[in-house]
């Protein structure tokens, strides 16, 4: 068996709407439009004021995209393997509030 696997640490620059909201109340919010199946990050948002029109936030966050080969050797024969994929956290991640 070998591996061999390429991975890239990226910043991705989200444009996200903020509804309005009571000041402390947390909104969980993802970036759309989004393809089905394709792994989003969610963000939490907690404006320390109330925010009475909906505002766009504009803000950074990091990513990991690998890709992997593994050739797998039974009984004399390989079988190549390929895995491509981006990672993003499961939880949701915080928003600083400028």
């Amino acid at each position: 068996m070998s591996l061999r696997a390429t991975f890239w640490i990226e910043t991705v620059r989200h444009q996200i709407v903020l509804p309005p909201v009571s000041p402390g109340h947390p909104v969980v919010l993802a970036p759309e439009p989004h393809p089905a199946g394709l792994p989003v990050p969610r963000f939490v948002v907690t404006p320390p004021v109330a925010i009475t029109a909906p505002r766009m936030l504009i803000f950074d966050s990091t990513q990991i995209q690998y890709s992997q080969e593994v050739f797998l050797n039974f009984n004399g024969l390989t079988w190549p393997h390929v895995s491509v994929a981006t990672l993003v956290p499961h939880a949701p991640i915080p928003v600083p509030w400028k």
